[in-house]
């Protein structure tokens, strides 16, 4: 029975992740104690950050080893699964706030809840990969930018709140049980079953499981994606020689699989979304509705691009069997992969700022351009993760790469978020994230021109 739960830990172990997610957390906990006072607790939400990410990396693990035909015939597989992510879920969410408040100096009480409040939308995205978890996951990240829930989370966990800290705790405890329960009953024919970033998944990047795992699909989800493929398979027709056009013909051509109309519609959404907030949340809330419109902006480009480019893996090793040299086809698959982002982060940027044309403008210009520049910086390192993860064709790389995207593309603003801000130290801070993404991209590219896509 030991052996049993002592190979599933070897699953996690194995892996780097795993040890540059202790590594991380050492470090943290380390600089804590070298930076100023000042700026400590900024990077007590850096420590958040990681620490919230361990329990929805630890479900991910699992339910890609449950959502199996093994889950289902081989005794005793299911449980050591369940216990281990369990119990890691439970180490990271406890044993870490106690082991590393002091270095923040903030009560371990409040920073246990505040790990909980955020490793439960965290657990919720890894678990269910759906389009209401990704509503509620971000929608409970742009709430903490209104200025009555910032201070209320804030004396949550500074100790002053503690009666909200269990109550926290309690909501979070009860959000895990059912998504513990659900991972142990986890069988063919429950929603969640077939939706595993892995590298047998049906989002992964390599082969699928087989058209069983297809067939479990709802019928509207099937329907959905005949009309999409036709769409697609129409435009892709309607071009003749593609390789006889000129290179920018060429990157629309590799765009035509991408759904562009959706792009439009999203940002209509999200403006209508953000001019509404300060309605429901009363007057003096229009700047926090600008700023939870340029979080989005940053992040969902993000979360977009990598769900249309990570299925687009697996069809490169015979996309490259066309006429075209190694060098010029990877330029022109990664410059349509760049000006995918472009256009996405253009869309829900100008719907960001729809809410200052109409509430009028609560930031000066060089506040909003400054915002602007430092956000176009953001999506040159998103690219340049998006184009390193992408390359590797392997299960960590998947499971890990919109999480890892997500907290480095922000990691800037949070570690930043304390110092005062002018107008040549936003163009400095802009300047190291756009070269860190350039140096990320050639890197990509140049591995790009040698490596096996077969």
């Amino acid at each position: 029975m030991l052996n049993r739960y002592e190979q599933v830990v070897l699953t996690y172990t194995r892996q780097w992740q795993f040890w540059a997610y202790l590594a991380g957390w050492v470090a943290v906990v380390i600089v804590a104690d070298a930076v100023p006072p000042w700026f400590r607790q900024t990077w007590g939400f850096v420590f958040l950050s990681i620490a919230a990410t361990g329990p929805a990396g630890a479900i991910g693990q699992a339910k890609s080893q449950i959502a199996d035909a093994r889950g289902s015939l081989v005794p005793g597989f299911r449980t050591p699964h369940v216990v281990v992510a369990f119990v890691w879920s439970l180490a990271t969410m406890v044993l870490l706030p106690l082991l590393s408040h002091g270095a923040f100096q903030t009560p371990p009480l409040g920073m246990i809840a505040s790990v909980a409040a955020a490793a439960t939308a965290f657990a919720l995205l890894a678990y269910f990969q759906s389009v209401w978890a990704v509503v509620i996951g971000m929608g409970g990240a742009g709430l903490m930018i209104l200025d009555p829930v910032r201070e209320v989370g804030f004396a949550m966990m500074t100790g002053q709140r503690n009666g909200m800290a269990l109550m926290v705790l309690a909501v979070s405890t009860l959000v895990f049980a059912m998504i513990f329960y659900r991972l142990a009953i986890l069988r063919e024919g429950m929603g969640e079953y077939s939706r595993i970033l892995s590298d047998n998944g049906y989002f992964g990047w390599g082969e699928p499981r087989g058209a069983a795992r297809q067939q479990t699909l709802p019928l509207t989800i099937k329907w959905i994606d005949r009309m999409q493929l036709a769409a697609a398979d129409q435009r892709l027709r309607a071009i003749r020689n593609v390789f006889g056009a000129t290179p920018w013909r060429r990157v629309r051509h590799w765009m035509l699989a991408a759904a562009d109309g959706s792009k439009w519609i999203a940002a209509v959404l999200l403006a209508i979304f953000l001019t509404a907030l300060p309605l429901f949340f009363g007057g003096g809330d229009e700047e926090a509705s600008i700023a939870i419109g340029a979080v989005m902006s940053v992040l969902l480009p993000v979360f977009c691009v990598t769900a249309t480019w990570m299925s687009r893996r697996r069809s490169m090793g015979y996309e490259l069997t066309r006429p075209v040299s190694r060098e010029r086809f990877v330029r022109e698959f990664g410059l349509a992969m760049a000006t995918d982002l472009a256009e996405w982060w253009v869309w829900l940027t100008a719907a960001a700022l729809v809410p200052v044309l109409v509430w009028g403008p609560p930031l000066r210009v060089p506040d909003v351009l400054a915002m602007i520049v430092l956000s176009a910086a953001e999506q040159v390192l998103a690219f340049g993760i998006l184009a390193t993860l992408l390359r590797l064709r392997s299960p960590s790389a998947s499971d890990g790469s919109i999480m890892t995207s997500i907290i480095v593309v922000v990691a800037p603003i949070m570690v930043t978020t304390s110092i005062p801000r002018t107008p040549a130290l936003t163009l400095a801070i802009a300047s190291g994230v756009a070269a860190l993404g350039t140096v990320l991209t050639y890197d990509a590219y140049r591995r790009w021109c040698e490596m096996d896509l077969a």
